[in-house]
């Protein structure tokens, strides 16, 4: 008859663990656990570390995507109609000055309906100086819209998010993202990061330990963004 372990001896067999293996080695096993048991229990399949290189995979594109990008925890599968894609994605970024920061973003990309968004990308992050460089090498007419397109939406949202586009899209992008739409990401989306391209939304969380409780709020914000977008792309067209 098997005994089951007691919590003294779990609790002493993870601290010879913590004193055993590296710190970073233990946060990648419980960034691991942590995704697999979400993909599970969301119905995803989880693959697991993907090479953009070799395997056979839809390739997570957006402003993260580089020819030296490791993705890991790689999940595919569908909720709410939508088709969703997970991952974890690790990269340097080095600015034309020689200056290197280490990024890792969990990743959520979802399959709009409608196929005709303007390019944009909206944050209320702080990032270096390397961060900007690489975004702005690789979009480069890109400008960070005036706060005042945004005349009626939430204070909240107008003071924390900045938002990066082509001064053309300016105006279908004020009739996209609504007042009522706005006050909910300026409420909400704290630490999150999105960007918007012709058919896929980006949700982005940068360098924070994974959770339970990040990656719902990452699935729950970006499925109910992909709602809203869908809906007002029909109604503004």
């Amino acid at each position: 008859m098997n005994k089951r372990k007691s919590p003294t001896v779990t609790s002493h067999v993870a601290r010879l663990l913590r004193k055993v293996l590296p710190i970073g080695t233990l946060r990648r096993h419980a960034t691991r656990r942590t995704i697999q048991e979400f993909a599970e229990a969301l119905g995803l399949v989880y693959f697991g570390y993907v090479d953009q290189h070799a395997d056979e995979h839809e390739l997570v594109r957006g402003f993260t995507l580089s020819t030296n990008h490791k993705d890991n925890h790689y999940c595919v599968g569908s909720a709410y109609n939508y088709d969703v894609i997970l991952v974890e994605r690790t990269d340097t970024l080095r600015s034309p000055k020689g200056h290197a920061h280490e990024y890792s973003w969990v990743i959520l990309q979802i399959d709009l309906h409608a196929r005709d968004f303007p390019h944009a990308f909206m944050t209320a992050g702080r990032h270096p100086e390397v961060f900007y460089s690489t975004f702005f090498m690789k979009y480069a007419r890109f400008q960070k819209l005036p706060a005042s397109i945004w005349q009626g939406s939430d204070d909240l949202f107008a003071q924390s998010f900045t938002v990066f586009a082509t001064p053309e899209s300016a105006e279908q992008l004020v009739r996209l993202f609504s007042p009522d739409v706005t006050a909910s990401i300026g409420r909400y989306f704290e630490g999150i990061e999105f960007e918007l391209t012709a058919d896929k939304l980006y949700l982005y969380i940068s360098n924070q330990n994974v959770t339970p409780a990040l990656l719902e709020r990452l699935y729950k914000n970006g499925l109910w963004l992909a709602g809203q977008l869908d809906s007002s792309s029909v109604v503004n067209k």
